[in-house]
């Protein structure tokens, strides 16, 4: 939450996982099905950005920004890509801006190569119409997954073995699934 004298405004950092296969691209999906409800629920002013792995033009996203309500701040200013700049050919749109109806976006733009495969994106959200004050506390955001508690575990020297040795490095084969 970001506290200033005219809103609380609740800001998301989303990141679901990139669609490499059919079962990440479920899991992207799923993550979009779980946040949307929740943003949809959470009063006041919105921000939820980041690299959502999605195009604005896939059915996916585009069922996330009705379910959730929010509003995309590259609506109308064109589809400049922000993935996979190395290759013009198949650069696409997937990092995004997107807020309540709290905001009017007034600008919008993406950054130069710094380094990434991917490129930034700015915006500048002026907050023309802001909530009434609110007296009870914001709703907190849904669960993620933890990881397992770790058990200490007591070694016996008999059961120490040497690690073994590295194998030859090899890249991942990575196949995208199509939106």
């Amino acid at each position: 939450d970001i506290k200033w004298p005219a809103a609380t405004i609740r800001l998301f950092a989303m990141h679901p996982v990139p669609p490499v296969s059919a079962r990440t691209a479920e899991n992207r999906n799923a993550y979009f099905r779980k946040f949307a409800p929740f943003i949809a629920k959470t009063e006041g002013p919105v921000v939820a950005m980041g690299d959502f792995n999605c195009s604005p033009w896939s059915s996916y996203f585009r069922e996330f920004i009705d379910e959730s309500r929010l509003l995309d701040s590259g609506r109308k200013r064109g589809l400049p890509s922000t993935w996979h700049r190395a290759n013009p050919l198949f650069s696409i749109p997937i990092d995004h801006i997107l807020h309540t109806p709290h905001f009017t976006a007034t600008d919008r733009a993406i950054g130069p190569a710094l380094g990434s495969d991917h490129r930034a994106v700015s915006a500048t959200l002026a907050l023309t119409n802001p909530p009434p004050p609110r007296k009870e506390p914001l709703a907190k955001p849904p669960a993620t997954r933890k990881p397992p508690a770790l058990e200490p575990k007591r070694l016996e020297p008999s059961s120490l073995q040497p690690a073994p040795s590295p194998a030859s490095p090899r890249r991942p084969r990575v196949r995208r699934v199509p939106e």
